[in-house]
This record gives structure tokens, C-alpha cells and sequence, in this order.
């Protein structure tokens, strides 16, 4: 199944799995997989939620998980033809939601948001985000970002400033 909403894919699942089955988002979940690797129970909160591939991910591997997504139209669309996840999804800014998170209220942040450019919304993008973030998650919590950028070279800039910008 495929989300196209323009000018790029938003998400893609295998109809038999419920996996994502873009390669970023498999990388994602087997670096999750490598280092979490017992979901039962634990609360995940995936903001950016086209095609709840992520989502499903997670609860087939036991998390409780929490969707937040902007745009109403891609949660209609995400129900309709990828399935409703069995846990909330939220309606709002990913940023105002982590901003408003309890503390240490999940164990897994996925951070998968981008606009119609292929760009991460600079609010997903600050020391301010990534302090809310680090609120919100557990001691031992892990945030995982999908980012588009190269680390080296003329086109390193972006890549480059958030990775400045974490530490």
C-alpha cells in the first residue's frame, strides 16, 4: 500500500507484515529492534504519523503507542487504507505535544515528520524541541529521527546543524 500525497511517497506498508516497507523506516525499526529489544509494554510516541507504518510496527512488537499527526486529511487517509493503530492518535503539532508531555512519560520517541519539500519543519530542529524530548523520555529512553542529510561535503550543511544542535 502507498501514501502519495506529493510532491513525494509519505509511506508504504506490506500488505502481509503490516511493516513499513520504505528502507529508512526499516532501517529505523532495526536499529530500534538492535537496541530495545523487548517492546511489551513500553510507551512509544511516533510523531508524524503518514500510513501509521511506524505505529503498526510498534504494537505488533508490544508497545502502547501514542501517534501524533498535523494534518487531519493523513490521519483519515492513514485509517482508511492502512488501518486505525490500536492506540491514540492525537491531533496537533508534534512540537506543542512534546512541549505539553509529561515528564518521562515514554521509553521510545520516533520523530518521522517532514513538509512537502522532503524537509524536517523547523520546529523539529532546535535545542528546544530536543530538551522537550528529553523531558518526556524515560532514563533510559531512546529518540530516534529520521532525517534526510549526508554527514561530509558541500551538501552536509543541515546535517551538520542538527547534529551540532543534539549535542
Amino acid at each position: 500500500i502507498w501514501m502519495h500525497l506529493g510532491p513525494s511517497f509519505h509511506s508504504r506498508m506490506n500488505r502481509e507484515t503490516r511493516e513499513p516497507d520504505f528502507s529508512y523506516a526499516i532501517n529505523m525499526l532495526h536499529i530500534v529492534d538492535a537496541l530495545v529489544p523487548a517492546m511489551d509494554g513500553r510507551r512509544v510516541l511516533v510523531i508524524g504519523g503518514a500510513g501509521h507504518g511506524l505505529a503498526h510496527a510498534m504494537e505488533y512488537r508490544g508497545a502502547v503507542v501514542t501517534e501524533v499527526e498535523i494534518d487531519p486529511v493523513v490521519i483519515e487517509l492513514s485509517d482508511r487504507y492502512f488501518g486505525r493503530i490500536q492506540g491514540e492518535v492525537v491531533l496537533q503539532d508534534g512540537r506543542v505535544y512534546i512541549e505539553q508531555a509529561a515528564p518521562e512519560s515514554f521509553d521510545l520517541v520516533l520523530v518521522d515528520v517532514f513538509d512537502g519539500a522532503a524537509n524536517v519543519p523547523p520546529q523539529f530542529v532546535t535545542r528546544e524541541f530536543y530538551q522537550a524530548v528529553q523531558r518526556s523520555l524515560k532514563a533510559d529512553g531512546l529518540l530516534a529521527i529520521n532525517f534526510i542529510g549526508t554527514p561530509e561535503g558541500k551538501r552536509s550543511r543541515s546535517f551538520q546543524a542538527v547534529s551540532t544542535t543534539l549535542h
